[in-house]
């Protein structure tokens, strides 16, 4: 599937969910009715996730799942998400500007489905982002003034249509694994502190400009904002990773926590991390690696 294009819409539009569901049963069947592990990383744990708790059913998880292994899953969203969307900022690709990397990422629909949620996040308390010079904090309540003030209408409606989705919480209802590294610096705030006052802000949106003429105003959102960081595993804070700790109580099965901290390890590397790579072995063929050994 194409990351990009991954939200909840296209996922049935392009079939992805009926095409991973063959996928097992075609693993099942090949090894001689074996039941398959589902792994899934980053965003690729929100997939999965929803392919178990909405797509099939309890009957057809009890036949074809063995157990679900989550790494690094982003179940409460992510700052990040929302500071790739909420204005400029520099990408991992090396060599464009600041326009051309928010351009590249303000419509992939990951960054939606994976904005802050209120299971990540205390809707009333936790400030994702502030704007001192216009007086402005936002939390997970209002975060949707960052497009409804700047007349980003499609970002809006971007945002707005997998919002009901985004603050479900839905147990995979099979056995899981949550794999999470913590103790290395993640952003949880933003701080955008371009000097562009309330009064101009009003100005220029009763204002009739021209396109052009609109393009050349320095918003607050076309400056590169602060990262204020907090615990997490480099991309995802430590609330939103614990979310899974709530299925205990949503699903007989059980929910079985690994979780990695202090050795250094972050989002992307715990795939590259010894002992997880132990840990995993052991769960998918029941045995440890040497150590020093990867899969």
């Amino acid at each position: 599937y194409d990351f990009r294009l991954a939200g909840p819409t296209n996922l049935k539009k392009f079939g992805v969910f009926v095409d991973l569901q063959k996928l097992i049963e075609k693993a099942y069947e090949m090894n001689n009715n074996k039941k398959v592990f589902i792994i899934g990383h980053s965003f690729g744990c929100t997939l999965a996730n929803n392919f178990l708790s909405t797509f099939v059913s309890t009957s057809w998880k009890q036949k074809y799942i063995e157990a679900y292994l989550s790494i690094s899953g982003p179940y409460g969203g992510a700052v990040e998400c929302f500071a790739s969307v909420a204005a400029y900022r520099q990408w991992i690709v090396p060599g464009i500007t600041l326009k051309e990397s928010y351009d590249g990422l303000k419509y992939m629909a990951p960054n939606y489905w994976m904005l802050p949620n209120k299971f990540g996040f205390d809707e009333d308390n936790d400030i994702i982002a502030e704007i001192p010079s216009i007086n402005i904090s936002l939390t997970i309540k209002n975060m949707t003034w960052v497009f409804e003030s700047t007349g980003r209408q499609k970002q809006l409606k971007a945002s707005n249509n997998v919002k009901d989705i985004r603050n479900q919480i839905q147990a995979p209802g099979v056995k899981s694994y949550i794999f999470m590294c913590t103790g290395v610096n993640t952003i949880v705030k933003m701080l955008y502190n371009y000097n562009f006052s309330q009064s101009q802000l009003n100005e220029s949106k009763e204002t009739q400009v021209s396109n052009q003429e609109e393009s050349q105003q320095d918003y607050w959102w076309k400056h590169e904002g602060v990262e204020i960081y907090g615990d997490g595993d480099n991309s995802v804070s430590v609330k939103s990773l614990r979310v899974p700790h709530l299925w205990k109580e949503m699903q007989k099965e059980p929910v079985i926590f690994k979780e990695y901290s202090g050795n250094g390890v972050d989002h992307s590397g715990i795939l590259r991390d010894k002992k997880f790579l132990n840990d995993l072995s052991e769960i998918l063929v029941g045995n440890k690696t040497d150590e020093g050994k990867e899969l």
